[in-house]
């Protein structure tokens, strides 16, 4: 199995750090499971989310999305 620990860490803490961020109340998961020699990470919250429509924006680095944003 090959990994970029750089890559994985600074993918995690941004993905954990935005769920921080716009999660007030509530829960906030971080977890991974191996499948067919794959890990597959995953951080699950109760914040308030992304609309529908914004979703394939995430994707774009230059993008920022604060719709909703509380903090």
């Amino acid at each position: 199995m090959e990994l970029d620990e750089v890559r994985v860490k600074q993918v995690l803490t941004n993905l954990i750090t935005n769920a921080y961020k716009y999660t007030d109340s509530g829960t906030i998961e971080v977890g991974y499971t191996v499948e067919d020699k794959i890990v597959l990470f995953y951080v699950k919250d109760t914040g308030i989310g992304i609309d529908d429509k914004m979703q394939n924006e995430v994707f774009d680095r230059f993008k920022r999305i604060d719709e909703g944003r509380n903090k």
